[in-house]
């Protein structure tokens, strides 16, 4: 229960509010590691395409396989490709310490255009490029 509403304790059935607590925790546990093995299958897909000479492919194929728009495969191989440069970083969010906080999500129209960098926007701005460079350091 979240801080300050433990007044609430005396008029709620403490055993249902913590059954019901521990299950939505263990379901944000839970997707957090499908997720992170979500991305790491993203990534050695892309080793294998990659080494083939065919690593442009990988985001259409994850797109197909996911049955998702290249937009949302494009953002998994980016957020893989950035968690997997942060040690630890993809072993946190398999076991629930780090998690995504994008389930699903899917940008407005008018922010699917790509930046210079050739990521979708706002990935390869300043300000996310900085932020990745200072967790590197």
């Amino acid at each position: 229960m979240a801080v300050g509403q433990g007044v609430l304790r005396a008029v709620l059935d403490v055993g249902a509010l913590d059954a019901v607590e521990a299950r939505l925790e263990q379901h944000e546990v839970t997707r957090s590691a499908a997720h992170a093995a979500l991305l790491c299958d993203v990534l050695e897909l892309h080793r294998v395409h990659t080494a083939g000479g065919c690593g442009l492919a990988t985001v259409a194929q994850v797109a197909l396989l996911t049955r998702s728009s290249e937009f949302r495969a494009g953002a998994l191989l980016t957020e893989a490709q950035l968690l997997a440069g942060l040690p630890g970083a993809l072993k946190a969010l398999d076991c629930g310490l780090l998690t995504s906080s994008r389930p699903g999500w899917s940008a407005p129209s008018s922010a699917r255009s790509t930046s210079r960098s050739g990521l979708p926007s706002g990935i390869g701005s300043p300000s996310w490029s900085g932020t990745a460079r200072s967790i590197r350091t």
